[in-house]
């Protein structure tokens, strides 16, 4: 993170109380001044002003796209960081929204989706499916490996029967990224 001016940080900070007003039009002129002067420092303090449970709130409707269009690309690590932290569990859907729909590439976190697809609820496994659909690569063949074992484990485990489907257009996607790279199989999955 590169550091910056003291009244700078007071600006933003100045800015990110501001959103948490009600007044829509303040809202929109903070957003405004922060895409020109905001860093990857906004992300978390968005992120906990956003509400778990109304999609349709004008207000987090205008954050959530604020943070879809977010190009600094040292906010991957702070959206990827914020996908583990206990304060953000209500939101990890959200959160995966914003990721899927941004412009920065996430590739190289192929085999973090896959385990929070597993591991995550329904909503939390079909964004993560959009996300490995959208991903760009070219994919490290450490993290397609880690991503195969993460999906050959689950030959016991069972899942409801949407998850299972999603799960399984993951492991052959996932398949699919292993053959283009014309990696070996570790072993087979489905």
């Amino acid at each position: 993170m590169a550091k910056i001016s003291q009244q700078k940080q007071e600006k933003i900070n100045t800015l990110l109380s501001e959103l948490k007003s009600d007044n829509i039009t303040k809202i929109k002129t903070s957003l405004d001044a922060l895409e020109l002067i905001g860093n990857e420092t906004v992300i978390f303090p968005i992120l906990r002003i956003l509400y778990p449970t109304e999609d349709h709130n004008e207000k987090n409707q205008l954050l959530i796209e604020f943070l879809c269009t977010v190009k600094d690309s040292n906010a991957k690590e702070s959206l990827i960081n914020a996908l583990s932290e206990d304060e953000f569990t209500t939101i990890r859907s959200k959160i995966l929204s914003v990721i899927w729909n941004s412009p920065l590439d996430f590739s190289e976190y192929l085999d973090y989706f896959v385990r929070i697809a597993v591991e995550g609820s329904f909503m939390e496994s079909l964004e993560c499916l959009t996300i490995l659909e959208n991903l760009e690569g070219p994919f490290e063949e450490e993290q397609l490996m880690e991503a195969q074992v993460i999906l050959s484990g689950l030959k016991e485990q069972k899942f409801d029967k949407q998850k299972s489907t999603i799960v399984s257009e993951i492991a052959l996607l996932v398949k699919s990224y292993i053959q283009r790279a014309n990696i070996d199989d570790l072993e087979e999955f489905n």
